[in-house]
């Protein structure tokens, strides 16, 4: 986590920052009474900046367990440890205990064994109106067998691509 922030920002641990926050995020017209989910919570540098600019309250999860107990600890530095709480998850045992207004994902689904289990359970969680927004690994099937991505699911074990059209049909 350190590494990454020193190269991406502080609260950051991968590139974008703010800029992408905001392109994911505004959008979504955040507003104080809104809970939101960010499934890829990282150290919590977007969490905390939206929180700034909407006043939401957004719960955090990240599947790093190390990266996850550093963003916690920068939150709770900040003051925003209830405001902004971020914990560890696994996402083959997605487990939610409240409705969310909105759902944050960043190169998140890509790596989830079991997505229709996954998508049930953020269904059941989300409220009827609910918005999400996400950035993904896409590799249509064409491409599956392409030797340099069968060489980087080789070094990323649960790498596990959709293509754009099984992504909307999901």
């Amino acid at each position: 986590g350190e590494i990454s922030e020193k190269t991406w920002g502080e609260g950051f641990v991968t590139p974008g920052g703010n800029t992408i926050n905001t392109m994911l995020v505004k959008p979504l017209s955040l507003t104080r009474e809104m809970n939101v989910l960010d499934l890829s919570a990282g150290l919590g540098g977007r969490m905390r900046s939206t929180t700034e600019e909407t006043g939401a309250y957004i719960t955090g999860l990240e599947p790093d367990a190390g990266i996850a107990a550093r963003g916690m600890d920068l939150s709770m530095k900040e003051g925003k440890g209830r405001h902004d709480p971020i914990r560890h998850y696994e996402p083959s045992r997605l487990e939610l205990d409240r409705q969310y207004d909105c759902v944050l994902a960043r190169e998140t689904f890509y790596r989830v064994p079991d997505r229709e289990a996954f998508y049930a359970v953020l269904a059941k969680h989300t409220k009827s109106q609910a918005q999400i927004a996400f950035t993904d690994y896409i590799v249509d099937p064409e491409h599956r067998e392409h030797p340099s991505i069968l060489m980087w699911k080789g070094n990323e074990r649960l790498a596990n691509p959709q293509g754009l059209v099984e992504t909307v049909e999901t």
